[in-house]
């Protein structure tokens, strides 16, 4: 197993000193001398084990992230009305909960992963792939705006009176501000290295606590549109089962994208700079 991480590890790196620096740690390490090799090299050692923990892991999130979106365009294409964004307010509302769904949770929670996801590769490109998630996340949910607008304004219903609807504008601003802040201090040459280090950290967590709280937005948005749409859900009607398996999978699909972000053991282990 140890072998096998470590010629996955150079392969990855593709650095002929990188590899004798590591097989040089396989030695000592069967030598019973590990502490010989370095910090970096010793957490690079150890971590490989987690991989495919966390491979596994994230293959099932990234499965329950799309089944949630499915479940959720299913629910809305064949009981919500189906999909026009000219036709009749239900049709053109039903945007909104799939867009929010990919948007503001799968994209999210794929955006938040991706250094981890691929712990070995170029952290430059790793940015650039981050923001590039985020910014398709918001112009999904910009379009999920939209359209909730736009099928209020058809049906003459009030618009932003839900305590869902509070937390989710409020959301979005949060999101839309960290996002141009991070493109500010992370990619502009003239900010300096050390408010980077300070700021990641308020970033990471920011990061992370958005994402809970979209959770728990589209869930209130689940449960809202399910307690006007769903007549029969006490007798456990196609439609409620539906709706009930779309929260389910999204619950499930946010605790594991939170686990494997905070959990040590599968921190990104940088053999370079950046």
């Amino acid at each position: 197993l140890f072998s096998t991480s470590l010629t996955f590890c150079t392969d990855c790196f593709g650095n002929d000193h990188l590899q004798e620096r590591l097989f040089s740690s396989s030695s000592r390490l069967s030598s019973n001398t590990i502490p010989m090799a370095t910090t970096k090299e010793r957490s690079l050692i150890a971590s490989q084990g987690g991989r495919y923990c966390f491979s596994t892991i994230c293959t099932i999130s990234h499965l329950l992230g799309i089944s949630a979106a499915a479940l959720i365009g299913i629910w809305m294409g064949v009981y919500g009305g189906g999909f026009d964004w000219n036709g009749n307010w239900k049709s053109q509302f039903t945007f909104h909960p799939l867009f929010m769904a990919l948007g503001l949770q799968f994209l999210f929670g794929e955006a938040i992963l991706i250094f981890r996801m691929f712990p070995f590769a170029n952290k430059k490109l790793l940015k650039i792939g981050h923001s590039i998630l985020h910014a398709s996340a918001m112009v999904l949910f910009a379009f999920a705006l939209i359209a909730a607008f736009r099928s209020h304004s058809t049906a003459a219903i009030p618009d932003l009176y839900t305590f869902h609807s509070w937390i989710g504008i409020a959301l979005v601003a949060c999101y839309v501000l960290q996002f141009l802040f991070g493109l500010v201090i992370f990619f502009l040459p003239v900010i300096g290295e050390s408010i980077r280090k300070t700021y990641l950290s308020i970033h990471k967590v920011a990061g992370i606590v958005m994402f809970i709280v979209s959770s728990a937005t589209c869930l209130t948005g689940i449960t809202e549109k399910a307690a006007w749409s769903v007549a029969d859900w006490k007798l456990f009607s196609s439609e409620g089962l539906l709706v009930n398996f779309s929260a389910l999978s999204l619950i499930l699909y946010s605790i594991s994208v939170t686990y494997l972000v905070i959990c040590n053991r599968f921190k990104r282990i940088s053999l370079f700079n950046g």
